[in-house]
């Protein structure tokens, strides 16, 4: 989750916004923004999702076959 939470914070320091705008301009909490970066959430919930599309971000999943 804390690479997810680093993707978050850089496209929004490239948005131009603090938390609190990000927070305000998507519905959401400061709180859950900052939870977010720093990697505290713990699951992808599908606020998590909506969330990231939102902001542009996509996720991509690799298999690894041992």
């Amino acid at each position: 989750m804390a690479d997810l939470g680093r993707a978050v914070a850089a496209r929004r320091r490239n948005l131009g916004l603090n938390q609190t705008e990000m927070a305000a301009e998507l519905g959401l909490t400061q709180r859950y923004v900052s939870e977010l970066e720093t990697g505290k959430t713990r699951s992808l919930s599908p606020k998590t999702f909506d969330t990231l599309d939102q902001l542009g971000i996509r996720l991509s999943f690799r298999t690894f076959d041992e």
